[in-house]
């Protein structure tokens, strides 16, 4: 049995302000990393929307896209203290003026979607 990771099971967290770019560079990374020989076929890294490229991967064709995939935790604070006093004040357990408010968001990643 094949123990590395599938390919549509690879996350890269890429930042959107990283750009499309280094999201592709960075699943490619890791794609390679898990074993597998990634080929490029193309990149977008200037079209609109999400997709990053597309790659072969032992004779199978991916695409390979960045956008908000993953969850995680966020921190709101309503306080007129700075936020990394609010920060440091939470971590040491200290005073805090005003409301802290915690949800998730989704956030960046790459992802491969194969292409059927």
């Amino acid at each position: 049995m094949d123990e590395r990771t599938d390919p549509v099971e690879i996350l890269a967290h890429v930042g959107e302000r990283d750009g499309r770019a280094r999201a592709f560079e960075v699943w490619c990374y890791r794609a390679q990393k898990a074993g597998w020989e990634v080929d490029v076929e193309s990149t977008s890294f200037e079209d609109d929307g999400d997709v990053c490229g597309i790659v072969h991967i032992e004779g199978l064709r991916y695409r390979i896209r960045h956008s908000p995939r993953v969850r995680r935790q966020v921190y709101h604070v309503d306080s007129a203290q700075h936020p990394i006093a609010v920060a440091v004040a939470m971590t040491a357990g200290g005073e805090i003026e005003g409301r802290v408010t915690h949800g998730v968001e989704f956030t960046h990643a790459a992802w491969a979607e194969p292409i059927l």
